[in-house]
């Protein structure tokens, strides 16, 4: 039977039963560089709610710092600045706010895949601004998963946040497969560093693709036939062959981010198990885990 991802999204019960059993000794911290709201709640939503993490978001444009700020949820602070490798950077803030960035849409990408509303935008702003390292923010002294998503900055953010990163369990990123911007890091450019970094691709949650401009493309029904992969949401683990090198506090945290945010029940369990076998967690909680997920997952429902 075929699983529908959107039904096997965060649950209250299994998000408060998590959060009972592991009792980790503090909250686990998410910075969110990309913070605008957009129309879907981020994937930390349900744990933020139920007061077991904290966010640190980021966001540079003005208007949509300033919705963040208006309606900020409890355990959430965020800074109007862009995280990048420190230095003078231009802001290409283009009024489809979801594609603004520190790069120059490629006018030769818009073209190949008709995306025309893309560029020749004269509300386009290009705005002088100086990027603040992830390391260097005042007050975030743990980081336990980053969430990013800068249209094309993502390699120059993480960079920045080494120091930081080096006791993150996760990180939840965009990547390009297409050059949409002008001298923007591909996927694989990303990838590399994680790797050297102790991670590990755990699996692609999205991908967005388009059209490739051809002569019939206003016949064809639309998004019917889209072929051009641009680019996705990919989630990255540490130590993924290795759960047993984590401490007992990244694997209760990469449990409780592997289950609220990226839905990867079967490392969740494997998380559980291993605290299991350190006596850290009794012994029957990976199995009351198990009966609280989704019966579409279960081989005897």
């Amino acid at each position: 039977m075929a699983k529908d991802a959107a039904k096997l999204g965060p649950d209250t019960a299994r998000t408060e039963f998590l959060l009972r059993v592991l009792e980790p000794a503090r909250r686990m911290v998410i910075a969110d560089v990309g913070a605008r709201k957009i129309s879907t709640p981020p994937p930390y939503d349900e744990l933020r709610a139920k007061d077991g993490c904290e966010v640190v978001g980021f966001e540079p444009n003005e208007a949509a710092f300033a919705v963040l700020e208006s309606e900020k949820s409890a355990n959430s602070t965020y800074f109007n600045v862009a995280v990048g490798e420190p230095g003078s950077a231009t802001f290409y803030n283009h009024p489809i706010g979801s594609i603004s960035s520190l790069f120059r849409i490629s006018e030769k990408a818009a073209f190949y895949m008709a995306k025309f509303h893309w560029i020749n935008r004269p509300e386009l702003e290009e705005i002088p601004l100086t990027l603040t390292a992830l390391d260097d923010v005042k007050g975030l002294d743990h980081l336990d998963v980053l969430k990013i998503d800068i249209q094309g900055g993502e390699l120059g953010a993480m960079r920045s946040g080494k120091r930081l990163l080096s006791d993150a369990v996760a990180i939840i990123t965009e990547v390009a497969f297409h050059p949409v911007y002008e001298g923007a890091p591909q996927w694989r450019d990303v990838d590399a560093m994680l790797v050297e970094m102790g991670f590990v691709l755990h699996k692609i949650t999205t991908t967005h693709h388009a059209m490739v401009r051809n002569s019939q493309r206003k016949s064809f029904a639309h998004k019917a036939h889209q072929s051009q992969l641009i680019d996705g949401d990919a989630v990255y683990v540490r130590s993924a062959n290795a759960l047993g090198e984590l401490s007992d506090l990244q694997l209760k945290h990469l449990a409780l981010a592997a289950d609220t945010m990226f839905q990867s029940f079967d490392l969740v369990i494997a998380c559980l198990d291993e605290l299991v076998t350190r006596g850290a967690i009794p012994d029957g909680v990976p199995h009351r885990y198990f009966k609280k997920l989704p019966d579409a997952l279960k081989a005897d429902v």
